[in-house]
């Protein structure tokens, strides 16, 4: 009697489970959304932040992740990088959050022989000083939409830096890196 029960039991359990699974949607694994007092601390959450600020219309979120000095210039050049970002990223459908996947040291032991190149870089547009660029990850997040009611995500690498104690972006990177887990 006993062994009919636990059959009888497993099979209900693995109906239940097929019909589940049926109905399923894809389900996106969005991290909490990144907070103005959070975006500095961690190379991760300026990316996302800085996705979430395009996506969002956030402006001072925006701006924030970017050192005061360099914002301050392109002011006064009338450049406006928010815009110029917000038109050329627009995506179809509703923005649904980020995820962070992971991240790799730009540097030398990280396995980039061309980290000087990008401190540089840094250095040249954003109007800092290299030798203050304490660190540089690249950063790999998943950004999420829905669209016609499909879960949809992209995957985006960029470049944060750390200077003068804080995280800022750099750059968005159009190509795969290679992620150890972290």
């Amino acid at each position: 009697m006993r062994k009919r029960i636990i059959c009888i039991l497993l099979s209900l359990v693995m109906i239940a489970f097929a019909g589940c699974d049926r109905n399923k949607m894809t389900k996106m694994d969005v991290d909490d959304a990144v907070t103005v007092e959070q975006l500095n601390t961690s190379s991760a959450l300026v990316v996302r932040g800085f996705f979430e600020a395009l996506f969002t219309n956030n402006r001072e979120m925006f701006e924030k992740c970017f050192p005061e000095e360099f914002i301050n210039g392109l002011k006064e050049d009338n450049i406006d990088m928010f815009a110029q970002y917000s038109q050329s990223l627009a995506m179809p459908g509703e923005f649904a959050g980020t995820q962070y996947l992971n991240y790799n040291e730009l540097s030398a032991e990280g396995g980039y022989d061309d980290w000087e190149v990008f401190r540089n870089g840094i250095s040249e547009i954003q109007g800092i000083p290299a030798d203050q660029i304490e660190a540089m990850q690249i950063v790999q997040i998943k950004v999420y939409f829905v669209n016609d009611g499909e879960n949809q995500y992209i995957e985006i690498y960029s470049i944060a830096y750390e200077y003068g104690g804080s995280w800022y972006m750099y750059e968005i990177q159009n190509s795969n890196a290679e992620f150890d887990e972290k």
